[in-house]
């Protein structure tokens, strides 16, 4: 084995050295084909086509010239030759220079020095001439044919020494191709080479393995190897064992009268079998030694007819991966069941036809909690409900002494679901809901004292939702709704989950409309009671989606909720200021009110974008008006009155929309630089009959005049409420009474017919 493994290495080192030296001379060729590549392509880059470049450029001057002495000759203009014509000869001079530094072979000076120099003298000639007081026009006609001459001779040489160049440029091409055929073909036979002493040497490598099988296995059983080895015969002997293997068998198998092989799983055989026909001959098994865990990976060894088994305890691994999968199903921090421990058994619910209803509960005001106590105390908060919200269970569970199972599963931050399998009818889902929101309408434990925690709830029921995903929308819609009523619980239905869907249809079909910008403005005039005069009107959005009138109300919360209502409030904006440069430029003096959602209003460079606006469409000032809701500004007070400041400072009219409807405080209206208070419709609609609403109309109307204030009266319907408003001395009204929103056309056609009662 000695003497082979000698003879071995003293050939691998002749056959390394050949293919060494075969290398070097392969890369010496190709380095010298390669120079030889780049010598020939930087003559052509840096001599030979710029030089046909600049011949061709010398052409265009020396052309240039006989034009200029043509012209001079043509309007006896001396500048033409002192300055124009001159200065073109000195680049000329200077180019034909540069052409021969480049190129120089080129010898252009001496080839062009004489007909250059008897143009000069020539148009010399011809400017004395044509400059003299008696202009002999007859000479200075000769002078320009020898001229000619002289310029027809200098393109023939110019051409002359372009083809020998074009000549040079192809001959260095066809020498560059023919060096790159010849890298290629080396670098080919090069590769065969290598494939062949790849072959050979794989060939010849393979009978040293064979015949070095012992040596190796000798490698594989090393004495101090920390992990158990144990090699087996085809038939089960046990033929080597190393001593972590004994170790091993003496601390797990109870039996010391067995080998090593007791480590390994009872049917050992059919896995050696298994090992034998798999692909590359291994394969891993497990295996459980009372508290104890191993996997083995069997190797089957063909060369020898041997089986290597090699041996790791991995009760960590399987410790850690139980407490993995605690934690996959497990909520983090309270530790009841979580959102995949409830997918799972929903499913599996699902699968067993079983009804069951499922209820998601939502802690009311978590964001409270974090403002007050921070993530980790607001977490600690819900963990006290989580645990009293199981106590509650359980002792509901107890007191039904019934078939119906309850489970509860804590899905996210503040969100619990419970799932009901009511097995009998003996106890509905209104009596368990009701008897948890008592239990649960108790002060609980928390690290910060007693706390009362609210809580809502949905509810849906299996079939009536048939998947999981359907289940948590339908109980989150039913969610929903009882946050909108108010009540601590509510059933999902059809038409709350109709309401649903036609949000989601709304809100995909919206985000469509923006794109194809859908939309159409529609103005809704207003009036000045006291002359009868419309001098403005709102600007209000409309939509129609194939045909179908989709109202403000429902798709501008969409749009508010899911960012869209920023590109429409663009679209509104730059409609409007279109549509008042219209009516500016025919002399209508009409204001236009614009809705501005309180994102826009918050928007870093909204004031920019109005004053660009402005100047974009060139429309006076005077003409826009913005109405902005009170809850907009106060969102960030000291951020609001800076933009109303800097918005009046623009001379645009500012309005408050909905005025009463939201903070309504006094204090803020001496500190906005407004010009208008606009009085919420829902005080006007019933203000006839209402003497609580006359009230109102009447304290906003007087407040406005304190405050040197307009009052504007939206949703004016009726005469009697007009008379009512103008005796309350109000400013302004628009409403149905005077017209409902229409189109453009529709709005100029209504200027022209007059307002009448």
């Amino acid at each position: 084995m000695k003497i082979f493994s000698n003879k071995f290495a003293s050939k691998a080192r002749l056959f390394y050295l050949g293919v060494v030296i075969v290398g070097i001379v392969v890369s010496t060729i190709v380095y010298l084909q390669a120079n030889s590549i780049k010598n020939t392509s930087s003559e052509l880059m840096e001599q030979q086509i710029p030089s046909l470049r600049d011949i061709r450029f010398v052409e265009t001057l020396i052309v240039k010239q006989e034009r200029l002495l043509y012209e001079y000759y043509a309007t006896n203009d001396q500048q033409l030759y002192l300055t124009h014509f001159l200065n073109n000869h000195a680049k000329l001079l200077l180019l034909i220079n540069a052409i021969d530094v480049n190129n120089k072979d080129a010898h252009l000076q001496q080839k062009l020095s004489e007909p250059l120099k008897g143009g000069l003298n020539l148009a010399l000639e011809l400017h004395n001439n044509l400059s003299s007081q008696h202009v002999a026009w007859d000479l200075a006609r000769q002078q320009l044919e020898q001229l000619t001459i002289l310029q027809v001779e200098l393109v023939r040489i110019l051409k002359v020494v372009e083809s020998q160049i074009s000549l040079g440029v192809k001959e260095g091409y066809l020498e560059t191709e023919t060096d790159l055929q010849t890298t290629v073909r080396v670098v080919i036979v090069f590769s065969l080479f290598l494939i062949f002493v790849s072959i050979y040497t794989g060939r010849y490598a393979s009978k040293f393995i064979k015949l070095s099988a012992h040596n190796e296995r000798l490698a594989l059983f090393p004495k101090r190897n920390p992990n158990p080895i144990v090699s087996l015969s085809a038939d089960l002997k046990l033929n080597y064992c190393n001593p972590a293997a004994i170790t091993m068998h003496n601390e797990y198998v109870a039996d010391k009268n067995t080998t090593p092989i007791a480590l390994l799983s009872r049917n050992i055989e059919q896995q050696l079998l298994e090992a034998k026909q798999a692909p590359n001959f291994v394969k891993r098994f497990y295996t459980q030694l009372e508290n104890h865990y191993l996997t083995y990976q069997i190797h089957w060894l063909q060369e020898i007819d041997a089986f290597d088994i090699h041996i790791r305890d991995v009760t960590e691994q399987f410790d850690a991966e139980r407490s993995l999968e605690y934690l996959a199903f497990h909520h983090p921090y309270s530790k009841v069941p979580n959102q995949a421990s409830l997918e799972r058994y929903t499913n599996e619910l699902i699968t067993l036809e079983q009804p069951f209803s499922l209820m998601l509960i939502d802690v009311n005001h978590f964001k409270l909690l974090l403002e007050q106590y921070g993530l980790t105390g607001a977490n600690e908060c819900i963990n006290a409900f989580a645990k009293h919200l199981s106590k509650s269970a359980r002792d509901f569970s107890k007191r039904l002494n019934s078939k119906n199972k309850l489970t509860i599963y804590h899905i996210a931050d503040a969100n619990f679901v419970v799932i009901y399998t009511a097995q009998d009818s003996s106890i509905t889902i209104d009596d368990l809901l009701s008897g948890v929101q008592s239990r649960l309408s108790q002060a609980i434990s928390t690290p910060f004292g007693e706390m009362r925690m609210g809580f809502n709830c949905g509810v849906t029921r299996f079939p009536t939702s048939n998947n999981y995903n359907e289940l948590l929308l339908h109980a989150n819609i039913a969610l929903d709704e009882a946050v909108k009523r108010n009540v601590s619980f509510a059933h999902f239905d059809s038409e709350s989950g109709a309401k649903h869907a036609r949000k989601v249809h709304i809100a995909r079909r919206l985000e469509t409309a923006i794109e194809k910008q859908q939309f159409e403005l529609y103005f809704q005039p207003k009036m000045q009671i006291k002359s009868q005069k419309i001098d403005s009107c709102e600007c209000l959005i409309r939509w129609f989606d194939d045909g179908e009138f989709i109202p403000p109300a429902q798709f501008i919360p969409i749009a508010e909720h899911s960012g869209f209502i920023l590109p429409l409030g663009e679209w509104i904006l730059d409609t409007a200021f279109e549509q008042a440069k219209k009516w500016h430029q025919q002399n209508l003096h009409i204001r236009l009110a614009i809705n501005i959602s309180a994102r826009q209003f918050t928007q870093q460079h909204f004031v920019q974008s109005i004053k660009d606006r402005l100047a974009y469409f060139a429309v006076p000032a005077e003409l826009i008006e913005l109405e902005i809701t009170e809850t907009a500004i106060m969102d960030d007070e000291e951020f609001g009155i800076t933009v109303l400041r800097e918005l009046s400072e623009l001379g645009i009219s500012l309005s408050i929309d909905d005025f009463g409807t939201g903070y309504s405080s006094l204090g803020y209206l001496q500190r906005f630089p407004v010009n208008k208070l606009k009085i919420d419709q829902s005080f006007i609609r019933n203000m006839v009959t209402d003497t609580r609403d006359q009230a109102l109309v009447l304290s906003i109307c007087q407040l406005a005049k304190n405050l040197g204030l307009e009052i504007i009266a939206e949703g004016v319907e009726e005469v009697e409420q007009l008379q009512q408003l103008s005796d309350y001395e109000c400013d302004q009204i628009q409403g149905y009474l005077l017209s409902k929103p229409v189109p453009a056309n529709d709005f100029e056609a209504f200027l022209a017919k007059g307002v009448s009662f």
